[in-house]
């Protein structure tokens, strides 16, 4: 993938970012575009106002020859940063930072990394055991990989967010962020090297920013759960393969499962009490409710297709199968009774989809469509 990297040199102060702190005005920040090593545009990115940030200062201006991607529709822009300070530390470096996102809209969401552990040695328990302590309508991520169906219950990762899993001899990822109501199952490789990851303990529009283990602090970053890629590190813009899964309630799956597994941290809670959009709130995503053609919590199938993004509300989706055009490209969404959704395209091939929260599909893509059957 062809890169547009953006290079601003800056110095952060060392304010902290605090749990549900006042908001900051906005700042802007100088930046140089390069085309070919050629200085071709300068221009000012406006920090967004009325957010909680902690205002960067622009203090010097490098150039590196770098290829132009403007083209592409896929290309990532990068930027470059001689010093950040992100809101907790050991997750990421901060020097000579390559960074996909607005270091001002990391947000700190508990007191220390790891503060949510994440679940390195996964127990699974049989159907009939967990009919014991399940109820049928509880929700969670059903994966089927390689013949093996797993069933990860939302209560069970509600205080853990990651499973660091292996199915039929290959190394998954298995994330959920409550307050965005989006579970995501990533190959947890990048460039052939297996990776383990941890909670940073920071949010990026108030979605779950995970790291990467490392002995080095220089080798990690920090990776968007819900754009599926590194945000903030030597990786910048390095993406993890979704594996498709689905979110559906355990009675469902069960049914649908025979011989299948349940994944068990011991006991199951919420610690938010089911008002997720309450706390997200808190955190200033970058979400207008009162423009906002959906409610924060609806429901979204969300796909990116040749530099296109587009959302599909589950209750908008009739059953059977839908055809659109996205990224000049037919794809069918297949919605089955039990409200499962498939989306494919004009090869017959999956597209992977993220599902979530609406608030959270539009925070990370701004750009996006919205499908409607009107």
């Amino acid at each position: 993938m062809k890169i547009l990297i953006t290079v601003a040199v800056l110095a952060l102060g060392a304010l902290a970012y605090m749990f549900f702190s006042a908001p900051d005005a906005g700042t802007a920040r100088n930046t140089i575009t390069l085309s070919d090593a050629t200085l071709v545009e300068t221009t000012n990115l406006p920090t967004p106002t009325g957010q909680n940030t902690a205002p960067p200062q622009a203090v010097a201006l490098q150039t590196t020859e770098l290829q132009d991607a403007t083209a592409d529709p896929d290309a990532t822009t990068i930027y470059l940063s001689e010093t950040v300070s992100l809101p907790l530390p050991g997750s990421a470096p901060t020097a000579n930072v390559r960074h996909t996102i607005p270091i001002e809209e990391i947000r700190r969401g508990c007191f220390r990394q790891d503060c949510i552990p994440s679940v390195d040695e996964p127990e699974f328990i049989s159907p009939a055991e967990a009919d014991e302590l399940l109820p049928p309508d509880t929700i969670g991520i059903a994966l089927s990989y390689k013949s093996v169906g797993r069933f990860y219950p939302f209560p069970m990762l509600e205080t853990h967010e990651i499973v660091n899993d292996t199915v039929a001899g290959d190394p998954l990822l298995v994330t959920y962020c409550p307050l965005c109501g989006t579970g995501i199952v990533f190959r947890r490789e990048v460039g052939g090297e297996e990776i383990e990851f941890g909670v940073s303990g920071m949010l990026w529009q108030s979605n779950l920013l995970m790291y990467n283990r490392a002995n080095n602090i220089s080798d990690r970053n920090l990776w968007s759960q819900v754009l599926g890629e590194a945000v903030v590190g030597d990786r910048a813009g390095e993406e993890l393969e979704i594996i498709p899964s689905d979110i559906v309630r355990y009675q469902t799956w069960r049914a649908n499962t025979p011989g299948g597994e349940v994944l068990t941290t011991g006991f199951a809670r919420d610690p938010y009490g089911g008002d997720y959009f309450s706390v997200a709130r808190s955190f200033n995503p970058n979400f207008d409710e009162t423009v906002s053609p959906l409610v924060p919590t609806a429901y979204v199938y969300g796909i990116e297709l040749n530099g296109e993004t587009k959302a599909y509300p589950r209750e908008a989706l009739p059953i059977g199968i839908t055809s659109d055009i996205v990224g000049g490209e037919t794809v069918s969404v297949m919605k089955a009774a039990d409200d499962t959704v498939i989306i494919t395209d004009e090869s017959g091939a999956i597209v992977p989809d993220v599902e979530g929260f609406w608030f959270s599909w539009i925070a990370a893509h701004p750009e996006t469509g919205l499908w409607t059957n009107l």
